[in-house]
């Protein structure tokens, strides 16, 4: 299975995020398990989590954060 690039993103409760894919996919993608890694810390504060957007190739955070595409297909779930 190919990944695919997110188009859209939208974050919800709970350190989710609602991702749409260019294949029309929507998925959604549990951060939690990342908050831990210090690079990723910074997004366990919700007013910096909820500033997600969809980037060139991947999702960031204008603090600089991101997660590569692949990470977020391979690492979600299909609603």
């Amino acid at each position: 299975m190919q990944y695919q690039l997110p188009v859209s993103a939208e974050p919800l409760d709970n350190y989710r995020i609602r991702v749409e894919f260019k294949n029309g996919e929507h998925r959604v993608f549990d951060v939690t398990p990342y908050l831990q890694d210090n690079f990723w810390s910074s997004l366990k504060v919700p007013e910096i989590f909820k500033l997600v957007r969809v980037g060139p190739l991947s999702l960031e955070w204008p603090n600089g954060v991101d997660i590569c595409p692949e990470e977020v297909y391979f690492n979600s779930v299909p609603i």
